[in-house]
């Protein structure tokens, strides 16, 4: 929809300082400075003589993957309100400023690590994890449902997979997929069906288990038993996509 964010490697440490600078070039005032939840707000100011006047909230936060982060921007546009909004009041000056720190942080030099997220530990962390007993694993996904729902949808295909139903009012996806090694040696094999007797058909859920947190099953379509080596092998495809 309308969200957006910024993704890169790197953690949120090393991402830190290097927004800190933007905003030091950039000219924008600090106005609140939030350590332990990768927060920085900027004072108001004014854009334009005679326009209304804006300020920004710059959220780090680890992405998805292990040693990635994301930066999700916040854009307020009045001056006389206090508290900030649930989503921007401005989507376009939100992707503007989005576009404008993206290419920033691309050419800015990767600083070194800093401790000033030390509180929200050392380690490096991502939002998805495989788990399980070796017959049953399965993701954990610590996203939002819509995001996660999206995320694992552009994941599949991304992975091989062809989606053919979906039905999110039952949080599944129904698949079908030729493993790399049984594909033709062209994608004209694939545009004309080639194969098609060799693809295996499997039906992905996502199922909630608290707010911001979903488990994610593989399993074959129609009952069979999923061997543990090959869901094992597919689930770790699909979470190297999700992003």
């Amino acid at each position: 929809g309308d969200r957006q964010w910024i993704l890169l490697d790197g953690e949120p440490g090393q991402v830190w300082p290097r927004v800190r600078t933007f905003l030091e070039r950039t000219g924008m005032q600090l106005a609140r400075v939030d350590n332990s939840q990768g927060i920085l707000e900027t004072q108001w100011r004014e854009v334009e003589k005679g326009q209304p006047l804006e300020r920004f909230r710059f959220r780090l936060e680890h992405g998805v993957q292990v040693g990635t982060s994301e930066v999700h921007i916040l854009v307020q546009q009045g001056g006389a309100e206090s508290r900030w909004p649930a989503e921007s009041t401005d989507f376009q000056r939100e992707g503007q400023v989005a576009r404008v720190l993206a290419q920033f942080l691309a050419d800015s030099e990767n600083q070194g690590a800093v401790s000033i997220l030390a509180e929200r530990g050392t380690k490096s962390k991502g939002k998805i994890f495989l788990e399980g007993p070796v017959e049953n694993r399965h993701l954990r996904l610590f996203l939002p449902y819509e995001r996660a729902w999206a995320a694992l949808g552009l994941a599949l295909t991304k992975a091989g997979f062809e989606i053919e139903d979906e039905a999110p009012a039952v949080n599944k996806y129904w698949l079908s997929y030729i493993a790399p090694e049984d594909e033709s040696d062209s994608w004209m094999g694939r545009f004309f069906n080639a194969n098609r007797d060799k693809r295996s058909r499997y039906v992905v859920e996502l199922k909630p288990v608290a707010e911001g947190e979903a488990l994610i099953f593989l399993n074959y379509q129609k009952g069979r038993r999923l061997r543990a080596e090959e869901r094992e092998a597919l689930l770790n495809r699909i979470m190297g996509y999700l992003h």
